[in-house]
């Protein structure tokens, strides 16, 4: 059967923290919105092996050449053909509240976590999603079982290839994985916790690792974020495991109104 491939614009909305790859050295989960206002999963993306003028950042509308998966069953997921990304803007401004995000973003905002769970349990979809936690009640920090590459994983890292040149620094692995306990929009829901896989957060574990006091200051960075902003997070099904959900993203606007929310120790 021949692959059809077919040009798509979409708005970058996440990328997540990179891990090996069997075939790509590494790659990182990205979705965005098209067009018309529909979710897409994009895969593989090698972000950080990609010629600098495809290396596109988040809220860019971006071109593409894509097909529908084989390989990924899940209703959004397109497998692209990462010589064609063409970078079509720069990022959508964020003044006025992120209005001219807020309005490509908003019309998908779904009515809550317990709803796209259900949903998809249902329907198998969606397996994306965009959501408001009604109370954020704790950032959860564990050390992951194990904190480096497996030898598997390395040499996936350390695979050569023809095409493109693999990152002068090779990928280090985050030792910790960061997750929210949260309650979400549905009034009976009895809270969800998430791991977090965006990529803004390892790097703020990155920038913050060195400090003997790094943890008590990233909690206190995100309580500040959560304080001050308007959070939403963008979700995801985990690929081989369907009914479970992530958490890839963080939507941040300022808030017309600030509050404050505790809990997050």
């Amino acid at each position: 059967m021949n692959e059809v491939w077919e040009p798509l614009e979409a708005l970058i909305t996440v990328r997540t923290y990179p891990v090996p790859s069997r075939q790509s050295i590494e790659v990182s989960c990205t979705a965005g919105v098209t067009r018309d206002g529909k979710w897409v999963r994009l895969y593989p993306v090698p972000w950080r092996l990609l010629a600098e003028e495809k290396k596109f950042r988040k809220y860019e509308w971006v071109k593409v050449m894509v097909r529908r998966a084989t390989s990924d069953p899940r209703d959004e997921s397109r497998r692209l053909d990462e010589e064609t990304i063409q970078v079509l803007t720069d990022p959508l401004p964020t003044d006025h509240q992120w209005a001219a995000r807020r309005r490509i973003v908003m019309p998908l905002k779904a009515q809550s976590m317990c709803w796209l769970q259900d949903e998809r349990d249902r329907a198998m979809s969606p397996t994306l999603g965009f959501i408001k936690p009604r109370e954020i009640r704790r950032l959860i920090i564990e050390p992951e079982k194990e904190p480096d590459w497996s030898e598997v994983d390395l040499a996936r890292l350390r695979q050569t290839d023809m095409f493109r040149q693999a990152p002068k620094q090779e990928l280090e692995k985050i030792p910790f994985r960061f997750s929210f306990n949260y309650l979400c929009e549905e009034s009976t829901c009895r809270s969800h916790t998430m791991m977090c896989s965006d990529w803004e957060l390892a790097g703020l574990y990155r920038k913050m690792r060195r400090r003997p006091d790094w943890q008590d200051r990233f909690r206190q960075r995100i309580k500040n974020l959560i304080d001050r902003r308007d959070i939403h997070f963008y979700v995801g099904t985990v690929s081989d495991h369907p009914g479970s959900w992530i958490i890839t993203g963080l939507w941040y606007p300022p808030r017309e109104q600030q509050g404050v929310l505790e809990g997050l120790g």
